[in-house]
């Protein structure tokens, strides 16, 4: 176990502010320090899950994200600022720079999961992400379908994205969700784009055609979405993980209490990158990118 990783993709809320929630409660701080030492994580960065109606699940305040930062500052390393593009006016003509611009002296080190479940180059999206460029802080992905749950909307294969990268130079979207990893291999369909796939891949998907276009574009590793993909071919996940080192970083996608018991992919994640590295199937340098520095380099010390 290597004891560096850095955690791109968290939720937890503190034990005095618990929401309802189906699952019971969410993770505090003091469970998610549990599962970093257990799978080898020192710090994440913490994504509110409530910028959206869509995914209102735990719609933190900027106020109790400081204030728990600050008392577990062992563990929650970064916040990422929880953003709508149909925040303030829900026009294209929201000041997202003044807005961003207030997020940022507060500490704020990215945006967080968007899941507004409309398309992803409307135009309020693109307003949103010329203002995310321009204060350099990155976008998380969460892809879903028009007018079900939540998450951007993009059709097969992934028009949108590649629009909105060519439109706003710059910018840095980092892919997540089953729709996002599908499109690891061929066999991705309308009708199975939505679920984890099974099976071995057939060939190279779009996400590889897009990383190798697009130097600003990342994927995250966390949640079942990014393990299952993976793998559907463990040896040509290390040939992915070694090509595309600079464009990934690692994740966990915890949100509840004993995530490395009833989450396998959080701990099978983390196995899965210590193992290759101790077996040569990835590089030191690799791994250290993949696991620490290209997080480091997205969200700069912890403050």
């Amino acid at each position: 176990m290597k004891f560096q990783k850095i955690d791109m993709h968290m939720h937890c809320c503190s034990a005095e502010y618990q929401p309802p929630f189906i699952r019971g409660h969410f993770a505090t701080p003091e469970d998610l320090r549990a599962a970093y030492d257990a799978i080898g994580v020192e710090r994440g960065l913490v994504f509110p899950m409530g910028a959206s109606s869509e995914c209102a699940l735990c719609p933190l305040s900027v106020r109790e994200i400081l204030e728990m930062k600050r008392s577990h500052a062992d563990t929650i390393g970064w916040w990422a600022a929880p953003v709508d593009p149909r925040n303030i006016t829900n026009t294209p003509a929201s000041d997202f720079d003044t807005l961003l611009g207030w997020y940022k002296e507060l500490g704020a080190a990215c945006i967080s999961e968007m899941t507004a479940n409309i398309p992803l180059d409307d135009p309020r999206f693109i307003a949103l992400f010329r203002a995310c460029a321009k204060h350099r802080l990155p976008v998380t992905l969460h892809f879903g379908v028009p007018g079900r749950g939540y998450g951007v909307v993009d059709e097969l294969h992934l028009p949108r994205i590649e629009r909105v990268l060519e439109q706003v130079p710059g910018l840095v979207l980092i892919g997540h969700s089953p729709i996002w990893w599908n499109e690891i291999s061929t066999d991705v369909t309308e009708a199975n784009r939505e679920g984890y796939i099974t099976g071995p891949l057939q060939g190279e998907g779009r996400i590889q055609q897009l990383l190798r276009r697009f130097p600003n574009l990342r994927c995250d590793l966390s949640a079942n979405s990014a393990y299952a993909a993976l793998m559907r071919n463990p040896t040509y996940a290390c040939d992915f993980l070694e090509e595309f080192s600079g464009q990934i970083v690692y994740g966990t996608d915890i949100a509840f209490p004993n995530a490395v018991h009833h989450a396998p992919f959080v701990k099978g994640m983390s196995d899965f990158l210590d193992q290759a590295v101790d077996a040569g199937r990835i590089s030191d340098q690799a791994y250290k990118r993949v696991c620490r520095e290209n997080a480091l380099a997205l969200l700069g010390p912890a403050a």
